[in-house]
């Protein structure tokens, strides 16, 4: 199984990307080469693990029920919205300033996955939130109209996800929440 662990999403700001991604639905010309995210799957990712044990999983939740709690509520400021290249093409995201209890935060989950054997991740972590995926350089959406969003997100809870996939279907499903604070 794969599992997924996430700050609980803000419904407020998921509303609100969601209707900037509607108004680019309707500006562009390519929309079949464009991979449109669910606003359900507007998720801060804080790790993502592809394989883990049954046995594993349930340590994680554990030692992150034992840890987590404490950290305090979490508060962003949405940064830009850009793009974030990897190997494969291009994601428009929703980049969002990290604060020191988010790296923190982050910290911890590496920390507590590498309790239960895994590496720790040494990947520079960039939070953002995942928009529109393009297949090829060339369907990358070239203009991008302004969004603003001046109110501070304040995140109090992380999810964990489990994930699997029917044919080329995501399917998440929540199995634990962990508040933020004691």
């Amino acid at each position: 199984m794969s599992l997924l662990i996430t700050l609980t999403p803000d419904l407020v700001l998921n509303k609100s990307l969601s209707h900037y991604v509607n108004l680019l639905k309707k500006e562009t010309s390519k929309p079949a080469n464009l991979f449109w995210y669910k606003s359900s799957d507007y998720l801060v990712t804080l790790n993502f693990v592809a394989h883990i044990e049954p046995e594993q999983s349930q340590e994680l939740i554990s030692i992150l029920n034992d840890k987590v709690p404490g950290i305090g509520k979490i508060s962003l400021n949405m940064k830009q919205i850009n793009y974030f290249p990897n190997e494969k093409g291009r994601t428009l995201v929703a980049y969002l300033d990290s604060s020191t209890k988010l790296k923190s935060l982050h910290h911890t989950v590496s920390q507590s996955l590498g309790i239960v054997g895994f590496d720790n991740d040494l990947r520079n972590y960039r939070p953002h939130i995942s928009l529109v995926g393009c297949k090829k350089d060339e369907d990358k959406l070239n203009e991008l109209p302004e969004y603003e969003y001046s109110d501070k997100i304040i995140y109090e809870s992380i999810d964990v996800f489990k994930v699997s996939f029917e044919g080329k279907q995501r399917i998440i499903e929540r199995i634990e929440r962990i508040n933020l604070q004691n």
